[in-house]
């Protein structure tokens, strides 16, 4: 009982941001999904949901981050792929984001808040996070992910040859976003973490118990 009502009262709160959204917030849903190719690949991808208000008017788009084969669902993952949509225009103009997600260790853990408490100074906006209960329940980033894999698994069907490396998912994807089949904007892209070398920096430590040492400008 007492769970269940944590879920509630969280999803009540993340309803009320979403509902009282500025121009310059976003309301960001995050979570991960797996799909297998006919080859038996598993592919894995990080789907975040964001909210918005235009011109008084609130909508939400996909940004999908698919994997090659091999590529953990992790929280390298989440960091740059996290990178990638704050070096982008998705997040011009914005001054505060809102990012819900589930307590999986890909979202809370040292290196993804010590990663995050980077982006205010970084980019001049505020993150305000907020963690779901376990358990907490189906979210449209299910739902999107879920239309996805019945997308993958039905293409490779008719074509009667397995996907094996992300670049097919994403060129289904852009094909039934040209034929304007997706009820919602979505963006697709793919994602590829940097050499080992550089996977680690002073926004995204190793662990806690690595020095922070700034790198040389």
């Amino acid at each position: 009982m007492i769970h269940e009502r944590q879920v509630k009262a969280q999803r009540a709160n993340v309803n009320a941001i979403r509902d009282s959204l500025t121009p310059s917030e976003r309301l960001v849903v995050l979570d991960y999904v797996s799909t297998y190719g006919l080859t038996s690949k598993k592919f894995n991808f990080l789907v975040a949901l964001v909210f918005k208000r235009e011109n008084g008017e609130l909508s939400h788009e996909f940004h999908d981050f698919i994997g090659d084969p091999g590529v953990p669902h992790d929280a390298p993952f989440t960091r740059w792929a996290w990178e990638a949509l704050l070096a982008g225009d998705v997040f011009k103009g914005v001054t505060k984001l809102y990012v819900t997600t589930d307590c999986g260790s890909p979202f809370k853990c040292y290196q993804i808040l010590y990663f995050f408490s980077s982006v205010c100074p970084r980019f001049n906006i505020q993150v305000e996070l907020h963690f779901f209960a376990p358990s907490h329940g189906y979210s449209l980033c299910d739902a999107h992910g879920g239309a996805l894999k019945r997308i993958f698994s039905k293409v490779q069907s008719q074509r009667e040859e397995g996907f094996t490396k992300a670049t097919e998912l994403i060129e289904v994807v852009n094909e039934y976003k040209a034929e304007n089949r997706f009820r919602n904007r979505t963006y697709a892209y793919h994602f590829q973490l940097p050499p080992e070398e550089k996977m680690y920096d002073e926004y995204f430590p190793r662990s806690y118990s690595q020095p922070v040492v700034p790198r040389k400008r």
